[in-house]
């Protein structure tokens, strides 16, 4: 099997930047990573750091910016 085919997950800079009022929040900047088949991956972090966020735009749920 080739490299490619193996990779289920793929981002390439992606971010996500949130408009509160009149100021503009980065919650994810320039993420880019690749998840192999059959691999176990963690996504861990502080509170507020935007594992949430990226787990929504990797499910479809959210768009990037």
């Amino acid at each position: 099997m080739a490299e490619q085919e193996s990779i289920v997950v793929s981002t390439q800079g992606v971010t996500k930047v949130f408009q509160v009022g009149d100021r503009k929040i980065t919650v994810l900047k320039n993420i880019s990573m690749q998840i192999p088949r059959a691999s176990f991956t963690v996504i861990c972090g502080p509170s507020g750091s935007g594992k949430t966020t990226l787990l929504n735009i990797l499910g479809g749920i959210d768009r990037p910016t």
